[in-house]
């Protein structure tokens, strides 16, 4: 019975000790607020708003957020959003870290429309994606298997190369610039297909595309967002690259212009070398009889 006893209070103690944290860290956001409203000069009811967690995107707003930001050390104008500082805004979470990584993909994506030189709106953006409640994740993928830039121009250079694609065209291509003609279209249906983004079957591979692009926005609205763009492109669909380049890269184009931006330099540094033909042979082969 004293253990019993004695277990029951360890639970409460640490769910009131779990309580209070989330109540300071609530409590210091209301203080910042407060102070930026009174500092800025904006009216006095907009801070009951606020204390609600609305936040609308007009300009008094994503002012106040960089001065909150500020304040609490989750944003600085040079470096962005601190992810550390902004841990004390996620909602309770068993993986903070996941989290973490979660808010960086999103801000990131959302700061791709932002001018740079608004510091208030980037402000914003980045703490909108910081307060969002993250479902929990089970596709998260292995180092392994995770995309990265130097993959994805391996794939970018196999696939040119079988081809034939101009050089020319490659130097937009490294910029992150895929024009509509008959070269990218074929271009981007076999880099999907040899990175396991793309199959002319099944279309875009939702699963994967959301893990590597997407694991701040809950899975099912990730999937029914991709639907509609794709049943949208059913009527203008002509042919196999056609899908590849409407259903993979324009539905995602938002997510390949992230990775393409945050990949910048990767990108930018790399010049090609031509193949063997032996190379050649057995790319093509990887990649199948119909290209």
């Amino acid at each position: 019975m004293t253990r019993l006893v004695s277990s029951i209070i360890c639970v409460w103690a640490s769910l009131l000790l779990s309580i209070s944290a989330q109540y300071l860290q609530n409590e210091a956001l209301l203080q910042a607020q407060a102070t930026c409203v009174e500092y800025l000069g904006i009216p006095e009811a907009r801070l009951e708003q606020y204390n609600i967690s609305v936040y609308p995107p007009d300009r008094d707003t994503m002012c106040m957020i960089r001065c909150a930001g500020i304040v609490l050390g989750f944003w600085e104008d040079e470096q962005g959003l601190l992810i550390d500082g902004a841990k004390q805004l996620f909602p309770d979470s068993g993986d903070v870290d996941l989290v973490a990584q979660k808010v960086l993909h999103c801000a990131e994506r959302k700061l791709l429309s932002c001018d740079p030189a608004d510091a208030c709106a980037r402000a914003y953006y980045s703490f909108r994606c910081a307060m969002r409640k993250f479902e929990p994740s089970n596709s998260a993928l292995s180092t392994d298997q995770k995309l990265t830039p130097e993959k994805f121009l391996k794939a970018q250079i196999v696939c040119a190369n079988i081809l034939r694609i101009p050089h020319d065209h490659l130097k937009l291509y490294n910029q992150g610039v895929y024009p509509d003609d008959a070269e990218t279209r074929c271009l981007l249906r076999c880099i999907g297909v040899r990175l396991e983004l793309y199959s002319d079957a099944m279309g875009p591979n939702l699963d994967r595309l959301h893990s590597e692009f997407a694991i701040d926005q809950p899975l099912e609205e990730f999937k029914t967002r991709a639907t509609l763009c794709c049943e949208a492109n059913r009527p203008l669909i002509q042919d196999y690259c056609t899908a590849a380049y409407r259903n993979l890269y324009l539905c995602f184009r938002e997510h390949f212009n992230a990775f393409t931006s945050q990949n910048r330099q990767t990108l930018l540094s790399h010049t090609s070398s031509p193949q063997t033909c032996i190379d050649l042979e057995s790319d093509i082969l990887l990649y199948g009889d119909d290209v």
